[in-house]
């Protein structure tokens, strides 16, 4: 009777303990995968957020370092250099007189003033001239440049300009399209401020008479004295025939360089 009851409570303790043990077995198997992995995760993302803040920081350092350093412009083109000098005279014999341009080659190498090629270190002078000359109305070139030369230059007043090449090329072909022809009102005056005014900023009125062109140069700045340009041979002097593609250089006769301008 003791043996079977004592077999009875075994039986009980033993069903007791095995149930005290499946339980925390349960317990356990359902607990510890999640806190394995809730302490997996906590720890991959410490892991990932201390990674990540030198990666942030690298970044950082490594824009910095793309950034383009600032360095200065190269200057441009140098199509703003001085090629020339033009100026605009005038010489005046009372209430009459006579205006034209004169281009000075300032470059190793020659250049075309219009119809005519002007050598390194030379210069022209081209100007509108009317029945004062041997050889008839229209565009002369070097006329002026060797009679200041061989007869007088006194009197005169100019002012003067630097070019660069395209405001060079602008002239030239200003010059060399300009219509061949001289009246009262189209006259040297209005052929050399016609030129002239668009390459300076020194604005000049054609104002018919050379005496009011002067007036106008002198609040400008201008010089006054004897004129000083390359001094042409008598075969480096022409009277222009034609106008635009047909237009041709004619060398002068004796008659038109044996007076003042």
């Amino acid at each position: 009777m003791k043996t079977t009851a004592f077999k009875l409570i075994s039986v009980i303790l033993c069903l007791l303990v095995f149930s005290s043990n499946a339980t925390v077995f349960a317990e356990e198997a359902t607990a510890t995968p999640y806190e394995d992995f809730s302490e997996k995760f906590t720890t991959e993302q410490e892991e990932t957020t201390n990674k990540d803040e030198p990666a942030t920081g690298t970044e950082e350092d490594t824009t910095q370092g793309d950034e383009p350093t600032t360095q200065l412009d190269e200057p441009p083109a140098e199509d703003s250099d001085t090629v020339a000098k033009l100026s605009v005279v005038i010489r005046n014999k009372g209430f009459v007189g006579h205006v034209w341009l004169y281009v000075e080659n300032l470059t190793d190498d020659p250049f075309e003033v219009g119809l005519l090629t002007v050598q390194p270190n030379e210069g022209v002078s081209v100007g509108l001239l009317s029945l004062s000359r041997a050889d008839g109305w229209g565009i002369y070139y070097n006329v002026e440049a060797y009679c200041c030369n061989n007869i007088s230059a006194e009197g005169c007043t100019w002012l003067t300009e630097e070019l660069n090449l395209t405001e060079l090329e602008s002239v030239s072909k200003q010059i060399g399209s300009y219509t061949n022809y001289w009246d009262p009102f189209f006259n040297c005056v209005f052929f050399a401020f016609k030129i002239w005014n668009t390459v300076s900023d020194k604005t000049l009125i054609p104002l018919v008479f050379p005496i009011l062109g002067t007036a106008q140069m002198r609040l400008k700045g201008a010089e006054s004295g004897d004129v000083e340009m390359f001094c042409p041979s008598a075969d480096n002097v022409f009277r222009q025939r034609g106008t635009g593609k047909k237009a041709r250089l004619e060398t002068v006769s004796e008659k038109s360089l044996s007076k003042a301008v």
